[in-house]
């Protein structure tokens, strides 16, 4: 009976290292593919961070120039010279169509001015076409400038 026994035990002992054996092969693949869909996914959130920035930073600049205009508001209005809100917020003055190398990866950077409202308003409108992995994105934001100040003109 103990012969019995004993091959019994050596079965179930075999039966039990294949189970264990295929739950560890099948967490060190998940792990694995888990690893490899980060890093992929990794390269594209950096190219669509690098776009969302060099958007936000042709805003800004734009913001810049209307601020500006209003910071020299002050001296146009004491030398009697002829002022505006929105001088220069054009794309004769703002370049509107750059390609911007970044980290060896091209960025198309296209930015729409329009004036609005009866010269009280001007919409920005930025495009950032890049590539990543053969395939084709683009990132597009719009920001609205106001007259906020209603500053009389000399």
């Amino acid at each position: 009976m103990k012969n019995r026994e004993r091959k019994k035990i050596k079965g179930i002992a075999l039966i039990e290292v294949i189970v264990a054996l295929s739950i560890l092969v099948t967490g060190i693949l998940s792990s694995y593919f888990l690893i490899i869909r980060a890093l992929a996914s990794y390269r594209f959130i950096a190219d669509r961070l690098v776009a969302a920035n060099l958007i936000q930073e042709k805003i800004e600049s734009v913001r810049q120039i209307r601020d500006n205009n209003y910071a020299n508001w002050n001296q146009a209005y004491k030398n009697h010279l002829a002022w505006s809100w929105d001088k220069n917020v054009n794309c004769s003055y703002v370049n509107c169509n750059e390609s911007i190398n970044f980290n060896n990866k091209i960025y198309q950077r296209k930015t729409t001015i329009t004036k609005a409202q009866g010269g009280k308003e001007v919409i920005i409108k930025v495009n950032i076409d890049y590539e990543t992995r053969g395939q084709n994105y683009t990132l597009s934001a719009e920001d609205h400038l106001f007259d906020w100040a209603d500053m009389p003109i000399p």
